[in-house]
């Protein structure tokens, strides 16, 4: 187990269907201190956002990190980590991903017309 104190510079949530089971799942995904966090846990992963400086606790599950908790860090404890320039916040992620997946269709849309 390891307690990890940094910045999330990243929070994405997916919602996908287990190709064994056939069930519908939530996973988030955190990266923090250059590592990719995950937890399945919705009361673990709900409240916090990117920009947020945290502590939790992981432990590493053959190649994945597994979130086992998290909380906001104390004003003691909290790191000196800056967030790269580069990340977005997840709703402009969203819109740009909506806007991406729009284009592609369009795209396949005038290739098969074209057939």
């Amino acid at each position: 187990m390891e307690i990890v104190k940094g910045t999330i510079v990243s929070k994405v949530i997916e919602c996908k269907v287990s190709e064994k089971t056939g069930k519908e799942y939530t996973r988030a995904v955190f990266v923090v201190n250059g590592k990719n966090y995950s937890t399945f846990d919705k009361d673990i992963y709900e409240g916090f956002k990117t920009g947020d400086n945290i502590s939790m606790t992981g432990e590493q599950k053959g190649e994945y990190w597994n979130m086992l908790s998290m909380s906001l860090a104390t004003a003691e404890t909290t790191p000196m980590v800056s967030t790269p320039a580069n990340v977005q916040p997840e709703e402009e992620k969203d819109e740009k991903h909506a806007e991406i997946i729009s284009n592609l269709h369009d795209i396949l849309h005038l290739l098969q017309r074209d057939k």
